[in-house]
């Protein structure tokens, strides 16, 4: 070493061999440490190499630890002893809350400056000693507790406070939940606020459908009253026009108020006896004509594993089915339409019945099928222009099929057609006094171009005496649920 003049810092860590009596080598280094004559001063204290350097590796590890903690993203607060004195504060909480180490030198301080109203005050201090009561007793963190703090700002923070506790030691790590609060409640403002408006469409459009359906029932029964009198070829067809025009809008406006009553709630389903057999003949009577007129085949199937009678809503079945078949028929241009009722469980307390519409007609894309069963959506724009229909049909069916706890999908291909089923478990109900009923029903166009279909059956018995079924579609008619639900058709997928 040379004679020029070093400080203390500068000889800190300095090393010496010293050769032991007993001719070990040991290792002294210099430390800081003591005071003469009011100057700092150190001297060589023999540690081994190993002991000094873990004493370096600590202080090192103390560094970096203190490092993480100032730099940490969470306001914390290191306090230690009875007191509880502060003697850390780090970057984040002087940024958030404000306060700072002379401010607050201990918890004392921190209360009346964090809760200035004393109620409140009061409340906080008292869930605080509870929380570190039970810590005590069972050894656990303290539980996160949420807090107001009034900050140096002025401002009042929502903060989630995690605490824990080592010997003498309290940390504290404050969890800034003011931002999120409020956007919880803004959302929650949102959904009220949506709620209201949802209730008030639906109101508005149950007491449209009312308003609108009363003088609408007037025009179709003068309508019909006309076509009954002595009419010219072409008045005839203006008043047909008129009332095909009006049994559309009608069908529009049933759609419109069951939308409306399903997501109100209000819509209930009824669970009387019902024959699968007798609504594959009832929907046919309502569907033949339009199948006809486009020449296609019809075909109606009920397996022989459906049990006869069982219990449900008939006429909202009903509803589904024929809104389903009704769209498989006007998109299908040539070709077929088949209807299958199959039992998936025949054995079972409650049967699960599977029933399926396929036709072959322009099917759809698989981007438009998954937004199909949407309120007011179709397959695409030109869908509506070409072939009409609100978009509200299959939404109706979906959610009805639902409201009986069971399921519906679809599988289609452009150009390849598509099948619709829906599943549902009905349970078992005593034979009902009916003639029998045949377990398959087909329609086949004749070889000659069919014209036009009627506007209106008026004679539904005579009509299925044509192919033989007279007796069973004056079965179906007599059924008090087909009754109410007699003409009642949804085109509008």
């Amino acid at each position: 070493m040379t004679n020029q003049a070093v400080s203390i810092a500068e000889l800190e860590g300095f090393a010496l061999e010293l050769a032991h009596t007993a001719g070990n080598i040991a290792q002294a280094y210099f430390r800081s440490g003591f005071t003469i004559d009011n100057k700092s001063a150190g001297g060589f204290d023999p540690v081994t190499t190993a002991d000094y350097a873990i004493e370096r590796a600590l202080r090192a590890a103390h560094d970096e630890i203190h490092t993480l903690i100032e730099c940490s993203p969470l306001a914390t607060l290191i306090s230690v002893g009875a007191d509880e004195r502060v003697v850390l504060m780090n970057r984040r909480f002087t940024e958030l809350i404000g306060y700072t180490i002379e401010e607050m030198p201990d918890v004392a301080h921190w209360w009346p400056l964090a809760y200035p109203d004393p109620e409140y005050r009061q409340e906080i201090q008292q869930t605080w000693a509870a929380n570190m009561a039970r810590a005590r007793a069972t050894g656990q963190p303290l539980a996160p507790q949420e807090a107001r703090i009034r900050c140096t700002d002025g401002q009042t923070r929502i903060f989630l406070v995690h605490a824990n506790t080592v010997a003498d030691r309290h940390l504290m790590v404050f969890v800034d939940q003011t931002e999120q609060r409020a956007l919880a409640a803004r959302l929650e403002q949102a959904r009220v606020q949506a709620e209201q408006a949802n209730r008030a469409k639906n109101t508005f459009l149950a007491t449209m459908s009312h308003e609108i359906r009363t003088p609408l029932n007037a025009v179709l029964g003068m309508l019909h009253l006309c076509l009954e009198t002595a009419l010219d070829a072409r008045q005839r067809d203006y008043l047909v026009k008129a009332q095909r025009a009006a049994h559309t809008l009608l069908g529009l406006l049933n759609d419109l108020l069951d939308l409306a009553k399903i997501e109100a709630g209000r819509l209930t389903l009824e669970q009387t006896p019902f024959a699968p057999r007798e609504l594959l003949a009832h929907l046919r009577n309502t569907v033949e004509d339009q199948a006809l007129s486009k020449g296609l085949e019809l075909r109606l199937t009920c397996a022989p594993d459906v049990p006869e009678t069982l219990l449900g809503d008939a006429l909202r079945l009903h509803q589904v089915l024929l809104n389903l078949t009704s769209n498989a028929i006007k998109f299908t241009e040539r070709g077929s339409v088949a209807v299958l009722i199959e039992c998936l469980e025949p054995t079972a307390e409650q049967p699960q019945l599977r029933f399926q519409v396929t036709d072959t007609g322009i099917g759809i894309a698989p981007e438009q099928l998954r937004e199909l069963f949407q309120p007011f959506q179709q397959a695409d724009a030109s869908i509506a222009r070409r072939y009409g229909g609100s978009g509200l049909g299959l939404s109706i069916c979906k959610r009805l099929v639902e409201m009986t706890g069971g399921t519906v999908d679809a599988d289609s291909r452009p150009g390849c057609g598509s099948t619709f089923r829906f599943t549902v478990a009905f349970a078992r109900a005593p034979v009902l006094d009916s003639p029998p009923l045949p377990a398959s029903i087909a329609v086949t166009p004749p070889a000659a171009p069919v014209g036009p279909a009627p506007a209106a059956r008026a004679d539904a018995p005579a009509a299925a005496s044509r192919t033989g079924l007279a007796d069973v579609a004056t079965a179906c008619l007599r059924r008090p649920a087909f009754r109410r639900g007699a003409g009642a058709c949804r085109e509008s997928r």
